[in-house]
């Protein structure tokens, strides 16, 4: 291409999409300098300092060059450009395809569909309640002249439909309380282990026999207080309200880093959640039952009767924040969370903790903090698959609370992709085995059974 040839507008717009392309990796460097002192790795200062620096003055180089040059370089951007949007794209539709795949046929009913068809086949059939539906809807109730809001998965002593990951329907007896647990826990009046989190610890989908609490010593009573959706408050609310009285020496709060901390920040705006911050705060929901469970059944009930569908997945949509994030691309690529950011991402977590383990200590007991990562831990090649991990466990140093890591003993089995059903979902039994040898090795000085 010879200068001479090049028309005087062409060069001109060739300068400005230059001088336009500088602009971002400024605004990344102005985004990462003041942030420098958080700590990097090699990745993070190659990613956001040295390789913006060598672009921008690559390009400021550029447009001091002939026309020729600056007219080539640019051309060679918007190539670049248009190939990461079809990128883009295409991963959009790879990843919808993977997902759907990655699921049996037939998950696309929803939990109401379940719970018809258990009916249909004469049982007392109820669907396992999201903790973010509760909190959302955050349903002020009343049993025996005292209003209350529930703190549990579902209907007391009725079978449980939980899932819809699968094509089978995977269910539980629930016990008094509606928790995942045979009802004769309640009657010894005392456990060794009170286990406390999310669908992971309650046992979502999958069969009694590949849950947590199976491969846990048989000669433990072992309480689950796991409920699908619930965050921090909604944890500590469950263990204040019904774990408290069996006085465990040994609690293991296990925090899903997959979206415990979506669920804590919109926890944050209940009052009625944020009020068991306060040590002396409870409902007394055990003695309210069972007045407090057949109002919690009719507004579960409304949920059934509503039947609402499944949610289709938007994974294959293009979006313009996709464009230009190139979100998917980077997930398909395996481009995780390099950069530290300047929100936490566990937010009032370490708060919720503390008042945790000073409930636990307050009846002799001793707090864990039981880490469950995330599949897509696994899947970055580049940085950190999900953020807030070194965050919570300093945290959790600093509140003297003892971390049992099970993303150490997922690293450790050599194969930790291999540990979920699939990638969309939870633990197969494997995984829930490893997690269960890690908490009794841990905890066992001080249960001693």
């Amino acid at each position: 291409m010879n200068s001479s040839t090049i028309s005087a507008p062409l060069t001109r717009l060739a300068t400005i999409l230059l001088g336009l392309a500088i602009v971002p990796f400024l605004g990344l460097l102005a985004l990462a300098l003041p942030r420098f002192h958080t700590g990097l790795g090699t990745d993070q200062i190659v990613t956001f300092y040295v390789v913006p620096f060598l672009v921008v003055v690559g390009l400021a180089v550029v447009i001091r060059s002939r026309p020729a040059v600056r007219v080539a370089v640019a051309l060679l951007l918007c190539s670049l450009g248009g190939a990461a949007l079809a990128g883009e794209v295409v991963a959009g539709f790879i990843l919808g395809g993977s997902e759907s795949r990655s699921e049996p046929a037939g998950t696309e009913r929803s939990l109401a569909d379940r719970v018809m068809d258990l009916r249909a086949a004469g049982l007392d059939a109820y669907p396992n309640v999201s903790g973010n539906i509760v909190v959302n809807s955050s349903p002020e109730l009343v049993a025996a002249g005292t209003s209350f809001y529930p703190v549990s998965p579902s209907r007391a002593s009725s079978v449980i439909a939980m899932c819809t990951e699968t094509v089978e329907d995977v269910v539980y007896r629930s016990d008094r309380f509606g928790f995942n647990n045979p009802d004769s826990v309640w009657d010894a009046g005392h456990a060794d282990l009170l286990l406390v989190g999310d669908s992971y610890t309650q046992g979502l989908c999958i069969s009694a026999e590949g849950q947590i609490t199976a491969f846990l010593p048989p000669q433990w009573t072992t309480v689950n207080l796991g409920w699908m959706g619930a965050g921090g408050l909604l944890e500590l609310a469950t263990m204040r309200e019904y774990g408290a009285d069996f006085r465990a020496p040994a609690v293991v709060w296990i925090y899903y880093e997959g979206n415990d901390r979506y669920d804590l920040s919109r926890e944050v705006e209940r009052a009625w959640l944020t009020a068991y911050l306060d040590p002396d705060h409870r409902q007394g929901l055990r003695a309210l039952y069972p007045a407090a469970d057949i109002a919690y059944a009719e507004w579960i009930e409304a949920l059934v009767t509503d039947r609402p569908g499944s949610t289709p997945s938007a994974s294959g949509r293009f979006s313009p924040r996709d464009a230009v994030t190139l979100s998917r691309l980077r997930q398909l690529s395996g481009f995780g969370v390099i950069f530290p950011s300047r929100t936490s991402a566990i937010g009032r977590l370490p708060d919720v903790l503390e008042r945790a383990r000073l409930d636990v200590e307050g009846w002799g007991g001793t707090l864990y903090l039981g880490y469950m990562p995330a599949y897509q831990r696994y899947r970055a090649l580049v940085g950190e698959g999900v953020p807030g991990k070194r965050e919570l466990l300093e945290a959790a140093n600093e509140l003297g609370i003892e971390v049992i890591d099970f993303d150490a003993a997922f690293r450790a089995h050599g194969r930790p992709r291999s540990l979920w059903a699939h990638p969309r979902g939870h633990l197969s039994a494997e995984g829930n085995r490893i997690v269960a040898e890690e908490i009794a090795e841990a905890v066992r000085e001080r249960v001693r059974r």
